[in-house]
C-alpha cells in the first residue's frame, strides 16, 4: 500500500469518527436539554409547594411518637382528654388510647350510626348518633353513665362547653338549626333554642358565646350559659355557611358559599370584616394563632389573615384541596392530598411533609403531640 493511500484511508476514518463523535454530542445535548426542562419545571412547582429534601433538618422536625391500628375508618377526628385520646370508628364504637397510643378501653354503640367525634367533659365521654341518642361513658373506664334522646337529625358530634356553672354538652340539629344543651353530669335538659334553618356546619364556642352559620346566610349567636339569643348577623346574598366556625375572644370566624372569610363580633353584634379567600365555596373550619386567622380552600390555598383587620398577610398554594388545619405552637398544619404538611405561621413556608392516606381525620394538637388518622383506621401521633 502506497503512503498516499494510507493517508487517504486514515483521513476517511477520521471523518467517519468525527461524524460519530458529533452524533454522540448531539444526543448528549438533547438529553441535557430534557433534564434542564424538567429541572425548571420542578423549580416552578417548588415555588408553589417547597420541596422538603429527605433526611434534611426540616424533614426531621416531626417524627413518629406512636401509632394504633383501629382496623376501621374513624368518624371525625381524634379527641384529646386528660388520659390520652378517644377515637370513634365504624362499626360504631369508641376506643380510648393512652398517651403512648395503647388502647385502655372500648365501648360499642348500639343506638345507630355515630354522627361524629365524641365530646369530652367532666370526666365523661359523650357520643351522639345521627338520630339523636346521646350516651355518656366514664372517661377512665368506658362504662355507661347515662343516655338521653334529643329531637332532630344530626351531622356532627356534640360540643363540650364549660361555663361558670359547669360543663354542658351542646348539640346542633342539622335539619332545623336548633341547639340543645344537656347537663354533662346526668343528661338533664338545660335549654333549647328556637328553630333557625338547615345547619350543616358544626357550632363553636369560647365559653361565653355559642355560634354557627347556616342556610340563612347569617351567623347565629347565643349566650353559652343559658342559650339566650344574642343576635342574628346577616352576611349578604350567596353567603350561606355550611362549614364549622371558630369562636375566639368574642369573635366568630367562618367561610361562606361565596368564598369569603367573615369575622363577626359577638357584642355588640356586627360584621367586622370580610375577605375573599377562594373563588369557590370556603367551608374549611378556620383556626387562629400568632395574631392570624388561617383558612384553606378547595383549590389548595392556605390563606393567613390579620385577626383584627382581615388583611391578607400571605397566601400559599399547595397541590391539593385543604381539608383541615391545626395550629401547634410554632407550626401550622394543613391536610392536603392525603398528606400532613407543616408550615411556618409567619409566612407559610413549607417545612415538613408526611404522607398519611387518601382521607385524613385530624389533625389535632394536644400534649406536645399532633394526631391524625388515615382512611384505614391507623391513628398516629407525631412529636418534635
Amino acid at each position: 500500500m502506497s503512503p498516499g493511500y494510507r493517508r487517504q484511508v486514515i483521513g476517511v476514518r477520521f471523518q467517519v469518527s468525527g461524524f460519530r463523535f458529533q452524533g454522540v454530542v448531539a444526543r448528549g445535548l438533547m438529553v441535557l436539554a430534557v433534564l434542564a426542562g424538567a429541572w425548571l419545571a420542578g423549580c416552578r412547582r417548588a415555588q408553589v409547594e417547597p420541596a422538603v429534601p429527605p433526611g434534611s433538618h426540616a424533614a426531621r422536625l416531626w417524627h413518629p411518637a406512636w401509632s394504633y391500628a383501629a382496623g376501621a375508618p374513624l368518624v371525625g377526628p381524634p379527641v384529646p382528654f386528660s388520659q390520652g385520646w378517644v377515637v370513634a370508628t365504624r362499626p360504631e364504637r369508641l376506643v380510648a388510647l393512652d398517651h403512648q397510643g395503647a388502647p385502655s378501653w372500648e365501648w360499642s354503640c348500639t343506638n345507630g350510626l355515630l354522627a361524629g367525634a365524641p365530646a369530652v367533659a367532666g370526666g365523661l365521654v359523650v357520643a351522639g348518633s345521627v338520630d339523636g341518642w346521646l350516651t355518656a361513658v366514664a372517661a377512665d373506664s368506658g362504662l355507661p353513665v347515662w343516655q338521653v334522646r334529643v329531637p332532630g337529625a344530626f351531622r356532627h358530634g356534640p360540643l363540650a362547653v364549660q361555663t361558670e356553672d359547669g360543663w354542658q354538652v351542646v348539640w346542633l340539629a342539622a335539619d332545623d338549626g336548633v341547639l340543645t344543651s344537656v347537663d354533662v353530669r346526668d343528661g338533664r335538659l338545660r335549654w333549647r333554642t328556637p328553630p333557625t334553618n338547615r345547619s350543616d356546619g358544626a357550632p363553636g364556642s369560647d365559653g361565653h358565646f355559642l355560634a354557627f352559620g347556616n342556610c340563612d346566610a347569617a351567623v347565629h349567636l347565643f349566650r353559652a350559659a343559658d342559650g339566650a339569643p344574642v343576635a342574628r348577623v346577616p352576611l349578604g346574598p350567596e353567603s350561606q355557611m355550611a362549614g364549622g366556625v371558630l369562636v375566639a375572644n368574642g369573635r366568630v370566624y367562618g367561610g361562606t358559599r361565596h368564598g369569603v372569610l367573615v369575622c363577626v363580633q359577638a357584642a355588640p353584634s356586627n360584621l367586622l370584616w370580610q375577605v375573599e379567600v377562594s373563588r369557590e365555596e370556603a367551608f374549611v373550619t378556620p383556626v387562629a394563632g400568632h395574631g392570624l386567622v388561617f383558612m384553606g380552600n378547595a383549590a389548595g390555598d392556605v390563606v393567613a389573615c390579620d385577626e383584627a383587620t382581615g388583611a391578607v398577610r400571605w397566601r400559599v398554594a399547595l397541590s391539593n384541596e385543604i381539608s383541615a388545619l391545626c395550629v401547634a405552637e410554632e407550626t401550622l398544619f394543613a391536610v392536603a392530598g392525603g398528606s400532613l404538611i407543616g408550615m411556618r405561621p409567619s409566612d407559610g413556608r413549607v417545612a415538613w411533609k408526611q404522607a398519611i392516606g387518601d382521607k385524613v381525620a385530624g389533625p389535632v394538637w394536644h400534649g406536645q403531640v399532633v394526631v391524625v388518622a388515615d382512611d384505614g383506621g391507623k391513628v398516629s401521633g407525631w412529636r418534635r
